[in-house]
């Protein structure tokens, strides 16, 4: 899977620049496909990162990771683990 750079678009950020970050990264990205290039992060966009105090804030996932559980209850866990990814028996 190809990397993510998350760029955050919330109130705060957009106020800071997120627009411009956004759109760079867009063009960025547009360009590297028109040349074939798929080796690049994938820009994605999401409401809010809740890094207001960092605006404009981007995130950078770099082993993104997709999760095909047919059972939800397994993926929700998954993902509630992989937020609170404390050692067992905290």
């Amino acid at each position: 899977q190809r990397p993510l750079l998350v760029v955050c678009r919330g109130e705060a950020c957009r106020a800071r620049g997120a627009d411009a970050v956004w759109h760079a990264c867009l063009d960025a990205y547009v360009a590297a496909k028109a040349r074939g290039d798929d080796s690049g992060a994938v820009p994605v966009e999401t409401p809010c990162l809740r890094r207001c105090e960092d605006a404009p804030a981007v995130a950078w996932c770099g082993e993104p990771r997709a999760v095909a559980a047919e059972d939800p209850a397994a993926t929700a866990a998954l993902a509630a683990w992989q937020v609170d990814a404390r050692p067992q028996g905290d």
